[in-house]
């Protein structure tokens, strides 16, 4: 599968589009294995592809409901993928993240690294949940009978660093399948964060559909 990643705003450069799209092949790569998925090949265009999925820089949603609720969003448009990311998400900072190094003197380690993400974290978070979830449908059910949505990004927390060739961006964790089998063993995220299955971080949020069908936050 072809994924275009389309920059649709004014205030993206873009160099910076390219080097989006160069981070986010190295992180597909990561959810692709961790979920045992075919590859898929990332490229960027300067118009949407209506036979490929589409990831599209935008500076304003086409859903305009989704402004007060959203960084980014995807939905299925003629049956196929398409998220939105806004560009000013994150405001003036950096759309790659920014990560600063940890302080060490004389071999030890004296500050934690710091890594604050930018409009790329978002993106990959919208990437990785069309990965899994391309049709918006699945789910899977925890002890209690609850059938979690497959958000994969939602129930966990924590940051990496992907290195490019002019510096580095900044990625969020995301849950393997693991964390979706009541009998699942560790990691249950790439970072390894979450500690049991179905147990989000603190920080982490999620929802289920009840017997109703209707969906309810975690």
């Amino acid at each position: 599968m072809t994924i275009v990643v389309v920059n649709e705003s004014k205030s993206v450069t873009t160099p910076q589009a390219l080097a989006i799209t160069k981070g986010l092949q190295y992180f597909s790569q990561q959810v692709t294995t961790a979920w045992n998925l075919p590859a898929n090949l990332l490229t960027f265009a300067a118009a949407r592809d209506p036979k490929s999925w589409n990831v599209c820089i935008v500076d304003e949603f086409p859903n305009p409901a989704m402004t007060a609720t959203a960084y980014g969003y995807h939905e299925l448009v003629n049956g196929l993928p398409i998220a939105y990311i806004r560009a000013n998400c994150y405001g003036k900072r950096n759309p790659l993240g920014t990560y600063i190094k940890p302080l060490i003197v004389r071999g030890k380690q004296i500050t934690k690294p710091i890594m604050t993400p930018g409009m790329f974290s978002v993106i990959c978070h919208e990437l990785a949940e069309m990965l899994i979830d391309p049709d918006i449908n699945k789910t899977s059910r925890d002890l209690l009978g609850r059938n979690w949505l497959m958000e994969i990004c939602d129930h966990t927390v924590g940051q990496f660093i992907i290195t490019l060739d002019n510096g580095v961006a900044v990625a969020p964790d995301f849950t393997t399948p693991s964390f979706y089998d009541v009998n699942g063993k560790a990691p249950f995220s790439y970072m390894n964060v979450p500690t049991k299955p179905f147990m989000m971080p603190l920080g982490g949020y999620g929802y289920y559909i009840n017997a109703n069908g209707a969906t309810v936050k975690l």
